[in-house]
This record gives structure tokens, sequence and C-alpha cells, in this order.
């Protein structure tokens, strides 16, 4: 009888040990899952701070650096009407600016996470910068629920192509109506852009912003195509982060 009892009170000591070795083993998963966790949200809020500094830097400071040029060229203009153009420049340098401003703190506060979420948010941008120049903007997502990577770098680059893209229709179109076209496709996200303005100039290359648009459709892997269709017809392919990279189709600008 002593012997049985003490092979059961072995056997419960074995359960116990066995239970707070889980319970050890638990408690190192969930800390290793709490660091883990901490590594990723560190590494987005570094992601987004450098996207958010760039934005300022290219976006703001850029249009801020042209006023500050437009104003010391308007203080030294010998000639009312030199003057007069100059502020008019001014002008539109100012509203272009409050845009980026409102854009950039758009961009702050809302939660991209879907295609119609980002659709919403090119609708809403967009209205703004059309809405004073009496052009018609349609945003349509054909995958609205389709989730985006959580990767400010993406979002952000593909936001300053589709304001670049704005800004071009504004400043060089002369177009009555823009629409816009959001996909998600299985290895990339397509963003078609078109006009019904006077279509590509001569020099596609010069004064347009292209070539800035295709600068930044490189930096994400992907592609700027242009094409004249009753106007302009501008197709952003970027491929999703870690996705293969494809080769650069004909007409590829």
């Amino acid at each position: 009888r002593f012997g049985r009892l003490a092979g059961r009170l072995a056997l419960a000591e074995r359960d116990r040990e066995a239970a707070r070795e889980a319970a050890r083993n638990a408690v190192s998963l969930r800390r290793s899952e709490d660091l883990r966790q901490l590594a990723e949200a560190e590494t987005l809020w570094r992601r987004r701070r450098e996207a958010v500094v760039r934005d300022v830097h290219d976006g703001i400071g850029g249009l801020a650096s042209n006023l500050k040029m437009t104003l010391d060229l308007a203080l030294h203009a010998p000639h009312p009407d030199s003057q007069r153009s100059l502020l008019q420049t001014m002008d539109g340098l100012v509203t272009e600016t409050l845009a980026e401003v409102h854009g950039l703190m758009d961009a702050l506060e809302s939660e991209v996470a879907t295609c119609g979420d980002m659709a919403n948010e090119f609708r809403r941008h967009g209205h703004l910068m059309l809405a004073h120049h009496d052009i018609a903007l349609a945003v349509r997502a054909l995958s609205p629920d389709a989730p985006l990577p959580k990767d400010p770098r993406f979002i952000s680059g593909v936001f300053r192509i589709y304001k670049e893209a704005m800004a071009n229709v504004v400043k060089h179109a002369h177009a009555r109506h823009v629409e816009v076209t959001l996909e998600a496709l299985p290895d990339h996200l397509r963003l078609v852009v078109g006009d019904d303005g006077v279509g590509l100039p001569e020099s596609p290359r010069d004064g347009r912003g292209l070539s800035n648009m295709a600068k930044r459709a490189a930096e994400l892997n992907g592609s700027l195509d242009l094409a004249r269709a009753n106007g302009l017809l501008l197709t952003l392919r970027v491929p999703w982060p870690g996705a293969p990279v494809a080769s650069a189709a004909p007409g590829h600008f």
C-alpha cells in the first residue's frame, strides 16, 4: 500500500511539474509574441515617419521654395504687368500648397485598409484640387473590399503619384472630366487616370511632372504607361510588397 501511495504522489508531482513547465512555456511564447508585435509596430512607425518626412520635403518643401523664388522675382520686377503675372503665379502656388497640406493631414488621420478606402481618399483629395477649376471627377474601385498592404511607403507612394496626376490635369490638360479607376489584381495594384483634355505634348517628359511620377513608380518597382485616348490615359501598376518585379511592358514611360 505504501508503495502504491508513493507512486501516486510521484505521478502527481510529475503532473504538477509538467503543468508548471507548460505555464512557463506559455509565458515565454506570450513574451516572444509581444516582442514580435512591438518590433512590427516600431518598424511600421519608422516607415510612416520616413514617408511623412519625404512627403513634406518633396511636396510642401518644393512648393515653398517655388513660392519664395517667385516672390523674389515679383519684388524686383521692373514693370507692373510683370508683377501682376508673378502675383498670379504666387496665388496658384499658395492654393496648391494648401491642398498639399490638407492632403498630408488627411493621409495622417485616415486609415487606408482597403481599395475602397483609398478610392474615398482619392475622391476627397481630387475634389479639393479640381472643384475650383470646374473639372468633374469620377472615382471608382473595382475591388472595394480588397485589403491593401500595411506599408506606409506603398500607400504614400501611390498617393503621391495620384496627386501629381491631378496636379497635371489642373496645370496642363485643359480637361472638363477626369475618370479614376482603382483595382486590386492578384499581383499588383492598378490605377488608371483618364481625362478628356489635350492629350500628350510633343515632348511628354518636359514640364508635366510625368518624369517625377515615373521615378516614383520605379521606386515602388512599378510602371507608368501613357496613351492617347481622347485625352490622356495614365496607367500605374505597382506590385504588392514582396511580389516579383515584372519587366517593363511596351510603351512603358
